[in-house]
């Protein structure tokens, strides 16, 4: 499961409206169901789980405290696009959660996948704040788009986080399940 990071903290909402809703379909239902064939969705990017560059420490998702699938997964995690070293800074943020696996060292984007910045990045970086109005209206409109299951579990756990630093939308998050699994085959060691 990728992680997908903002660069620019102040268009959380609208960053997450690029990557998830097609400009076509801004106020109304998605032109295209999502597939509900695993086999389909194999080796595709997860868009259910973006955290900002100001976000980064993750231990506040943590189911209890043997959550042993969040240091793996951090541990696992592929950076696809790093600018200003946010892995770095996401290793450094978690070092906590990754203590449970002191072998593991951070993954690097490797030389010939590197992206490039844009042509207007640093055009568009300099244009956010002239938005920062549209922010709260793209962030209002999107939870009202929500999903029934979203919105009953937003905010009351760690499965479905929709604050202004993380958004996590797993509805059916079964890491108390592995870390129990976990548990019962460490003690049969």
């Amino acid at each position: 499961m990728p992680i997908r990071t903002a660069t620019l903290t102040s268009s959380w909402w609208r960053l997450r409206d690029s990557l998830v809703n097609p400009a076509d379909s801004r106020f109304g239902p998605d032109p295209v169901p999502p597939p509900t064939d695993p086999q389909s969705q194999k080796n595709k990017i997860c868009l259910s789980f973006l955290v900002s560059q100001d976000g980064l420490d993750l231990s506040g998702l943590k189911t209890g405290k043997d959550d042993v699938y969040l240091s793996y997964w951090l541990a696992g995690l592929v950076p696809l696009y790093d600018v200003g070293g946010v892995m770095d800074g996401l290793w450094l943020a978690n070092w906590r959660l990754l203590s449970f696996l002191p072998d593991a060292r951070p993954r690097r984007v490797a030389r010939r996948r590197r992206i490039q910045q844009p042509f207007g990045y640093r055009l568009g970086k300099g244009l956010v704040p002239l938005f920062r109005w549209l922010e709260p209206v793209a962030r209002r409109l999107q939870e009202w788009r929500f999903p029934l299951a979203i919105r009953q579990l937003a905010n009351r756990d760690s499965r479905v986080v929709t604050g202004c630093r993380i958004l996590k939308f797993h509805v059916g998050d079964r890491r108390d399940e592995f870390a129990r699994s976990f548990s019962d085959k460490v003690r049969a060691l």
